[in-house]
């Protein structure tokens, strides 16, 4: 759902030399957990995080990790989201994947159905969670994850480019950022990027769309469609959500963004200052930061009549599980509990742009997304719709069927109806 930090692509060649090169000088005796030549577990971890362009402090981490257990050395390896999904697949079949995987909920609900994730339920880290996200660490009935982040998904804005356009402050409401586009058009400035070559972005800006006319508007709604007590096609706010889908897609070149990598040139597009505004994840505030030469904010998508109806829409990011055939369990737990400390999340969150998962957790301050922290710190906000509906067939075709709704070649009430169909197989 989320094939982020592929900017960086290794062959299997050199895949194969990271991997060996890793448990060199290692050894492991009468197939127990391997240890060093001066007796230290090595405990094997694997991420889409810790290299490429998203090093999210972990290097440091298992720097303060191992300061504070002498005993256990981390091998870290980073592979990209582009392979990463098949590349842990394989290691799982052949009983030789890390002993930490990095997960999100697919990979979880995939994994731990296959029996490839250990039972965390009686670890001390479970109750310190959000209570919202106890249940997003469980999967088939037991807690298997320790959820790392919460990120944000919306709106990037050039504010360079937007006072250009007369224009002052980020928008707060539909009206408002119609109006910004119709400005910034008749400026002759690019308004928005909508890069969509795989479906991403317009899948992205439907969801947000309906945490606002949909989610908030309906508490419970999501659980509905989830169990069968409501449809896309019935709801009238996701006729809505989809008919500003269709405007937003209006303001951009279609066919250029339907060529566009949503994560590749349209985000280098936005960091050289060639649109206005972006959809898009929280975890791009640091990249942009160190790139962008102009200021940005990033802000809920504004989908709402008012202002408070705008949601901010949440994604439970990255997380760590436990592989069930590790021989090194014990260092495993305490590797994971090490992440579950207030002090640890911080440093793994202020790059991300994200939220803390802790009840009692501190979330970083980032300026540029302070009004969008401000409005969640207040309650507001709404967890990825797709994470509560846990439906594994409906992700590509909301994204091939939003596809044919910005090219004209399909209707609101056709892509809901294709929606519904996948609760019915």
């Amino acid at each position: 759902m989320f094939p982020r930090g592929n900017k960086v692509l290794l062959c299997a060649a050199a895949l194969g030399v990271a991997l060996s090169t890793a448990v060199a000088g290692c050894g492991s005796s009468g197939g127990g957990a391997t240890h060093t030549s001066d007796g230290k577990t090595v405990l094997k971890v694997v991420g889409w995080k810790g290299g490429g362009s998203e090093p999210a402090n972990i290097a440091q981490i298992n720097a303060d990790f191992q300061a504070a257990h002498p005993d256990i050395q981390v091998q870290w390896t980073y592979v990209p989201s582009s392979n990463y999904q098949q590349s842990v697949n394989t290691q799982l079949l052949g009983g030789n994947a890390a002993d930490v995987v990095m997960v999100d909920d697919v990979k979880a609900q995939l994994w731990s159905t296959s029996g490839n994730l250990l039972p965390l339920d009686d670890q001390p880290w479970v109750s310190t969670l959000k209570p919202t996200l106890q249940d997003f660490s469980k999967f088939n009935g037991h807690t298997v994850v320790l959820p790392q982040e919460i990120v944000g998904i919306g709106l990037f804005s050039d504010m360079t480019l937007l006072n250009k356009a007369g224009i002052t402050a980020v928008p707060q409401t539909w009206g408002d950022f119609t109006a910004d586009l119709t400005k910034l058009k008749a400026a002759g400035i690019n308004p928005i990027e909508f890069p969509d070559k795989g479906g991403w972005t317009g899948e992205m800006a439907a969801l947000t769309l309906g945490a606002s006319d949909v989610s908030a508007a309906s508490p419970g709604w999501d659980q509905e469609r989830r169990d069968g007590k409501t449809t896309f096609a019935g709801t009238p706010g996701w006729t809505t959500a989809l008919g500003k889908v269709q405007q937003l897609a209006g303001y951009a070149n279609v066919k250029d963004a339907l060529a566009t990598d949503e994560f590749g040139k349209g985000l280098t597009d936005f960091e050289s200052g060639q649109t206005a505004f972006l959809i898009h994840g929280s975890w791009n505030i640091s990249d942009f930061t160190s790139k962008a030469s102009f200021p940005f904010q990033f802000s809920a998508v504004p989908g709402g009549t008012t202002a408070a109806q705008t949601t901010p829409l949440l994604y439970v990011g990255t997380g760590l599980a436990v592989n069930a055939a590790s021989h090194a369990q014990a260092a495993a737990k305490e590797y994971l509990d090490f992440w579950a400390q207030d002090g640890t999340l911080q440093q793994y969150l202020k790059p991300e742009g994200a939220f803390t998962t802790l009840a009692k957790g501190t979330t970083p301050p980032v300026p540029q997304a302070a009004d969008f922290e401000a409005a969640v710190s207040k309650g507001a906000g709404v967890i990825l719709q797709q994470q509560i509906w846990r439906n594994t067939k409906i992700d590509a075709v909301m994204k091939s069927s939003l596809q044919a709704l910005v090219l004209g070649q399909q209707s609101p009430p056709a892509v809901l109806a294709s929606w519904d169909q996948q609760f019915t197989r």
